[in-house]
Order: structure tokens, then C-alpha cells, then sequence
């Protein structure tokens, strides 16, 4: 059954989400994500990423990957069927005014 949708919002320029923690324990069931993003800006297209990461939640120190979605300036809508951990959406350029926004569903 799908869990409730967790929405990541980035707002302005450099800016990063909150970080959204998928269930990966669910042994029982396959690992899915389903992310949707969308930009909210008129002001100038934005450049993002979507990013995951390994490691717990509570380390000092943690590496981000995106490798799975790199640069993206338009909406987009992408499926993960590996497991993760942790996952944030990171706006790499953008104008001040605008926001980039992710809908996170995970099923299995």
C-alpha cells in the first residue's frame, strides 16, 4: 500500500530540502519511490537535483548522490528501485523568488 505523499520544497537559489527517509526495513514488500517534481518559478528556470544517501540520518558527515537525477530544468517525474536511506531534493541555480518542489510517494 502507498504511503502518504511527503512533499520537499527548496526555495531561492543553492537551497536544499528537508531530508525525506524512506522505509527500507519493509522487507516484505519491493523498494519504490516515486518522485515528482516541479518547478514553481517564473521568474527563471531553476537547475536541481534530486539526491540519496546511504548513510544513517544521525552522521556527522553525509555524502549525497545524484547520480539519479542531475541538472534537471523542467518537471520531472522519477522512479527509484534501489534502496536508500535518505533523500532531499538540492536546487543548484535559481533566481531568489523561486521554488522547486518534490511529491515523494513510496509503495511496496
Amino acid at each position: 500500500m502507498p504511503s502518504m505523499p511527503t512533499i520537499l520544497t527548496a526555495n531561492g537559489s543553492a537551497a536544499t530540502s528537508r531530508v525525506f527517509q524512506p522505509d527500507v526495513f519493509n522487507l516484505t514488500s519491493p523498494f519504490n519511490l516515486s518522485v515528482e517534481t516541479v518547478m514553481n518559478s517564473s521568474a527563471a528556470t531553476p537547475a536541481y537535483n534530486v539526491e540519496v544517501s546511504n548513510d544513517p540520518a544521525n552522521a556527522t558527515a553525509i555524502t549525497w548522490f545524484s547520480s539519479l537525477l542531475i541538472a534537471a530544468a523542467s518537471n520531472t517525474f522519477l522512479q527509484i528501485t534501489a534502496p536508500c536511506r535518505l533523500l532531499r531534493l538540492s536546487v543548484t541555480s535559481n533566481s531568489s523568488q523561486g521554488a522547486v518542489t518534490s511529491t515523494v510517494i513510496q509503495s511496496g
